[in-house]
């Protein structure tokens, strides 16, 4: 099941071998935000379970007020396209 807007990511790093197959990794990683950039981590464990448990961890440490911040101002395509939509229609533009 996705995970909330907002609150990292648990993954499989992929790359591609010599002969140019798509491979997963073994170990997981993680990636959220703390506020003032991007985090992702290599986590070397291969239990997805303790990676879930590692990126609750790593999201309790980003403080609070910051984690209401980065919540409340996640801005998806949609809704720019929506408002890009609904200011060109204010100015009498029927593209975008």
């Amino acid at each position: 099941m996705p995970r909330q807007r907002g609150k990292g990511s648990v993954y499989q790093r992929v790359y591609r071998d010599r002969s140019g197959k798509l491979c997963r990794t073994e170990t997981w990683s993680i990636k959220y935000n703390n506020g003032s950039k991007v985090v992702c981590e290599s986590l070397g464990t291969k239990d997805r379970d303790v990676a879930e448990e590692l990126l609750k961890t790593r999201l309790l440490a980003v403080p609070r007020d910051v984690r209401d911040y980065l919540e409340d101002h996640v801005t998806t395509s949609a809704i720019c396209l929506r408002e890009l939509r609904e200011s060109s229609s204010d100015h009498g533009r029927r593209n975008v």
